[in-house]
């Protein structure tokens, strides 16, 4: 069974032109992104999986401490556009409630939750 709308059901609709908008071309720093981290939890050592855009020159995971906001580890990333991750060692940091991002170029994308647990 299908259903149709008559057009007196909507008076505007029949008014309406579809309006497809330009295509954009692709931005290379929209491809960078965040992918996220294993083990979340994570006890002495966690795996960030990124993606970055042709555009990056620097790159680095900054942690930042959620009990005090203050930033407590960083780890410089190896700059080649695509799909990459890193193993960075948290034995240093006590357990608890951190957010991790992505840092490309000086500028800091979404954060993260990440919790260290031992």
């Amino acid at each position: 069974m299908s259903h149709r709308l008559h057009p007196s059901a909507l008076p505007g609709l029949r008014f309406l032109r579809p309006h497809p908008a330009p295509a954009k071309p692709v931005d290379a720093s929209a491809a960078t992104r965040l992918d996220g981290a294993s083990p979340n939890p994570a006890n002495a050592e966690l795996t960030v999986h990124y993606v970055l855009g042709a555009d990056v020159q620097r790159a680095e995971v900054q942690l930042y401490s959620l009990l005090t906001g203050k930033r407590v580890f960083s780890q410089a990333l190896p700059v080649k556009a695509g799909t990459g991750r890193m193993a960075l060692d948290l034995q240093g940091l006590v357990p608890g409630q951190y957010s991790y991002r992505l840092v490309t170029n000086g500028q800091s994308g979404p954060a993260k939750h990440l919790v260290i647990a031992r």
